[in-house]
């Protein structure tokens, strides 16, 4: 008699355990495949979204990948300072971006700069600070 309450309860707990797992199996999945152009890279990774959006080439590939080190760097330090207000943060913030611009618009032809600048103004964050 306790073997079968024991194989019931087995079974039970089993099948409740199941439902969520099925649920998720279930649920439509994000495609791995993201062609929208808007589609931010994966963090760590914004050179290699930045080349396939603007079509750099190897040589430009070279000239901002030290740029948007930089760029990283200033930001993690910007954001572990927690001296600063919310409002120096994003204006300090905003420095750091228009630095970039300015440091890549030698390096970008005029067609991908033009993208460029469209691309950041489609920005998600750029929205909430304009």
């Amino acid at each position: 008699m306790k073997s079968r309450k024991l194989t019931l309860l087995a079974v039970l707990l089993g099948s409740l355990l199941g439902i969520p797992a099925s649920r998720a199996a279930d649920a439509d999945p994000k495609p791995a495949d993201k062609t929208d152009a808007k589609a931010a890279p994966p963090r760590g990774d914004r050179l290699k979204g930045v080349a396939e959006q603007l079509k750099l080439t190897d040589e430009q590939k070279e000239k901002l990948k030290p740029i948007f080190q930089e760029e990283r760097k200033k930001v993690r330090e910007l954001r572990d300072n927690k001296d600063l207000s919310r409002q120096d943060r994003v204006a300090k913030l905003k420095e750091i971006r228009e630095d970039v611009t300015t440091k890549i618009k030698p390096i970008l032809t005029q067609e991908q700069l033009e993208k460029w600048n469209k691309l950041r103004s489609e920005r998600p964050g750029r929205r909430r600070q304009e």
